[in-house]
């Protein structure tokens, strides 16, 4: 581990093994692993305000910034692009959510390097087979979640790819199939992406979801 402050964000679709990598970060190398809003604000208000959940993304980052080195388990922008994948699920639109993070921009704090790990979908198949087995759920409910995400990979990793290009080095593509090696790869890799400034990055973020079609990104 190369620089001070370090803030990794692992991203991919579910079942891709962000939680074993997680895990093997903070055994092995010292992460503090900050989890998804539904796992460390588990008490959510009733009813819950209408921006209570991009905010409390935004609160992740801050959490991230209190320690030397921490993993950020789920994108925090992952509030703005979910409902460009799936507008019809009723997540808070993305334009919404972009304007949210504009207007409390001295909360956010960008990630010294985004994680992208993928594995074929045979390998993600089983991985989920096996996750839901171990939760209980039957075949029906393992099918209903796997195809709920099918769709995810194609957008969620066009969106990846544009952001390393339009700030190079700051996203590492990991083909998980080994999360030992992944963990190996991840310590390993330098910090040393130029990176925009929170409202840079955020209207940048906004601007290409609005120019691309998930579908046909």
């Amino acid at each position: 581990m190369s620089n001070k402050n370090s803030v990794i964000t692992l991203e991919g679709v579910p079942a891709v093994g962000k939680s074993t990598v997680a895990k093997l970060l903070e055994q092995d190398h010292g992460y503090c692993r900050v989890p998804e809003v539904n796992e460390l604000f588990p008490n959510r208000p009733s009813p819950e305000p209408a921006h209570w959940y991009a905010l409390k993304q935004l609160e992740r980052s801050h959490i991230a910034t209190q320690n030397e080195y921490s993993l950020l388990d789920g994108d925090i922008f992952q509030v703005i692009w979910l409902s460009w994948i799936y507008p019809d699920r009723g997540f808070i639109e993305y334009q919404t959510a972009a304007d949210l993070f504009i207007e409390n921009i001295d909360l956010l704090r960008l990630p010294s390097l985004f994680v992208y790990l993928y594995v074929n979908d045979d390998t993600r198949y089983q991985r989920e087979l096996e996750r839901e087995t171990r939760r209980g759920h039957d075949h029906q409910q393992f099918i209903k979640k796997y195809q709920r995400y099918k769709s995810m990979r194609g957008p969620q990793q066009s969106l990846f790819k544009a952001i390393n290009k339009q700030y190079p080095g700051w996203v590492l593509f990991l083909d998980n199939h080994d999360s030992h090696s992944s963990v190996k790869k991840i310590a390993q890799r330098r910090h040393n992406a130029i990176m925009p400034s929170p409202k840079e990055f955020v209207v940048w973020l906004r601007g290409w979801l609005s120019r691309h079609n998930p579908i046909n990104p």
